[in-house]
Order: structure tokens, then sequence, then C-alpha cells
């Protein structure tokens, strides 16, 4: 379920004293064969994008205190509690990944021919200021740009994340978009998707190839 990093390098990211402030950067610079280790508790406020790699190994995006989490194939409960001070309950744990655009840009959105990013124990949102958001995660493309099978983005797993709208929002339309293959939302915890005079999903997509896992994933919308 989760693959072994045995090897992999692990570059901190947080507001002070981490190898990088800016989440951007750390996504930019790291290679395959990356692990990074997001202050517990912290918030990075943006949209990230995730560009093409060269390899088959994963860059994984993820709590400093993941361990604090349930162990994997075991999904999360965000308010469940952790029994650590610091970090009372699951939500505590999860570096907050929040979007403040108000034209609804996602917290992150592939480009062309991203390929082995795994997200694992983070919370995933948009600001309350936001009142019309169109999807979280966006994994690929769903235009006419994408299409032939050899531009679809590949191999993407979402793990044990919290990824939610707000209930001030007007449309809070969709959780994670899978327009590319090789995909997986495995035991995370996506709610509060909703809108006025729009259909909206918590996992949804149009223009992906797959193969695609959905498995134990509280789902709202």
């Amino acid at each position: 379920c989760f693959p072994d990093t045995a090897g992999y390098k692990v570059i901190t990211v947080g507001p002070f004293g981490r190898d990088f402030s800016d989440l951007q950067a750390a996504i930019n610079s790291a290679s395959p064969g990356s692990i990074l280790a997001l202050d517990a508790g912290a918030t990075f406020s943006g949209s990230f994008s995730l560009p093409e790699k060269t390899g088959d190994k994963w860059i994984i995006i993820t709590s400093s205190r993941i361990d604090l989490l349930p162990p994997p194939e075991t999904r999360i409960n965000p308010a469940a509690p952790t029994g650590n001070a610091l970090y009372p309950t699951q939500r505590d744990v999860m570096p907050r990944i929040i979007t403040t655009n108000p034209s609804g840009l996602p917290c992150f959105r592939t480009k062309a021919l991203a390929n082995h990013y795994r997200l694992a124990g983070l919370e995933i949102s948009v600001d309350t200021n936001v009142v019309n958001s169109y999807g979280l995660v966006f994994l690929g493309d769903a235009s006419a740009a994408q299409n032939t099978l050899n531009l679809a983005p590949h191999d993407f797993i979402i793990d044990r994340c919290y990824i939610h709208g707000h209930t001030k929002a007007t449309i809070m339309k969709a959780g994670v978009l899978l327009n590319c293959a090789n995909a997986a939302v495995i035991d995370s915890y996506l709610s509060d998707f909703h809108s006025i005079g729009y259909d909206t999903y918590a996992i949804g997509g149009t223009n992906g190839p797959g193969p695609f896992i959905i498995r134990n994933n509280y789902l709202e919308a």
C-alpha cells in the first residue's frame, strides 16, 4: 500500500528553520525518490502545480507526523483522537493546503505528463472567503489539450487525506478529479461538496483512461 521509501531523501517544508518555506519551490526542486515532510498543522495557502519528473520513484507530499495517523489501509477520521497532546485529533496532525483564489483554482493541479506523486496525511480545502470552487485536486486535464493516451498524467495516490469544502459556498463542486491514468484514492475523508444549480461529486472525472482504485473512503456530496 505504501511504497518502500528506503533511500528516499527527506525534504522538510515549513515556515521556520526548514529546507523550504515555499511549498511550490520544494515541489519544483524535488526529484523522484523524495519525501516532502510538511510541518504538522502548518498552513500552506495557494494553488500548487505538480510538474513532470523523470523516473518511476515517488514524490511523497506528507505530514511530518504521519506516524500519528492510522496506519496504511485504515481510513482516517479527522475528529478522532490521536492520544498526542500537541496534535490531539487526526486533523491537527495534517498540514493544511488551502486555496485562496477567488476564481476557484484548485489546491493541486498536474502539469502535462506529471507522474508518480503521492499525497498522504494532508488536509486539502478552500478558504471560506472563496464561494465558488470548481475542484480541489485536478489530476489530469479534462480539455481537448489532453486528447491522446500518451498525454495523460499517470501514477497518483491520495492516501489518508481530509479533502473538504465549506458550508458558506455557493458552488463547491468537487474534491478530486481523476482525468489521468493509474490512480487511487484510498482511506480518505471527502466531505461538504454541494452546490446550487450544479451537480457535485467527492470524486469525479471525464477524461482519464484509468485504471482507478477508489477504496475505503468516506464520500459526501
